[in-house]
């Protein structure tokens, strides 16, 4: 099983989507698509923003995002507190 990040940049690649094209279609800024592709959750915001954007990227590649945001809630669980979203 792919990892989120994994997940959206897999389906980005498929689709033959640049980072420059998700962010004109979803407003979320490329370093922050980025960090979402790479799980560099320390460069992200709260965990409610992550989960947002999150959403908004799966919606735009067309895949359901419920898979990936309790993917997400997963791993945000299984990290030590000093890890864990500010």
């Amino acid at each position: 099983m792919s990892s989120v990040g994994e997940t959206l940049a897999n389906e980005r690649r498929r689709l033959g989507k640049t980072i420059a094209e998700v962010e004109s279609a979803t407003r979320i800024r490329a370093g922050i698509l980025h960090a979402l592709e790479n799980e560099e959750w320390d460069r992200l915001p709260s965990a409610a923003y992550v989960k947002g954007y999150i959403q908004n990227y799966a919606t735009f590649l067309g895949i359901p995002p419920a898979p990936l945001l309790r993917q997400f809630d997963s791993q945000a669980r299984l990290r030590p507190p000093q890890e864990q979203f500010h």
